[in-house]
């Protein structure tokens, strides 16, 4: 409660600033960050949207508006402030990662699996990249390719529930049963309240 006060005279006093100087880059860099912080996605976007006017180049400000996008599911936007961070600094593997998921909602799977590829090859131990590559392979029907990303998410990450649970409906559409069994079993065993891995389980069981 007591940040959340502060928050609001920081807002105030940025607000006063910027009433004099409109341009002020390091009031409007905050002033976003404090309204997007606190909820205030449009509002921030503005902010930043006025810094990026002034500096074009200004790679951490289109990949904060770009994350924001795709916080609130604008994904074309997203996509569109990402892919201009990414000119800027093709080098964070986050903003591929970013980006991949933003096309994977536009239904663009291969540019997705071409962004995962990129954040895989930059940071190599993130489970999450691993899984996401993996859900985009399972939704173009490549099962082989989607049960080895969710390997190496539960490699990198042994308690990744959401992994374990696709990596199981993946061997269970190959018609490996024991297989996905086991899976679900690591599933429940770290989200017991996962229901559906219960329902699938039984599913599995009854086709032994």
């Amino acid at each position: 409660r007591l940040k959340l006060g502060l928050d609001v005279l920081a807002l105030r006093d940025l607000d006063l600033l910027l009433q004099r100087n409109p341009d002020h880059y390091a009031a409007l860099a905050e002033r976003a960050r404090l309204r997007e912080a606190g909820g205030a996605f449009a509002a921030a976007v503005a902010d930043l949207s006025i810094l990026l006017r002034n500096r074009p180049d200004d790679v951490t400000a289109w990949a904060r508006r770009g994350t924001i996008h795709h916080r609130t599911a604008h994904w074309a936007e997203a996509v569109d402030d990402l892919s201009r961070a990414l000119l800027l600094d093709p080098a964070q593997p986050q903003l591929y990662y970013r980006r991949g998921l933003a096309r994977h909602q536009l239904h663009r799977p291969q540019q997705a699996i071409q962004d995962l590829d990129k954040a895989v090859s930059l940071e190599p131990t993130n489970p999450d990249f691993w899984y996401s590559r993996g859900n985009c392979h399972a939704g173009l029907g490549d099962a082989e390719a989607a049960i080895a990303d969710y390997r190496q998410a539960v490699k990198h990450d042994p308690n990744h529930s959401a992994a374990w649970y696709n990596h199981g409906n993946m061997l269970f559409s190959q018609g490996r049963f024991e297989k996905a069994i086991e899976s679900w079993d690591r599933t429940i065993a770290i989200q017991p309240d996962l229901f559906r891995a219960y329902n699938n389980r039984a599913a599995a069981y009854v086709q032994l």
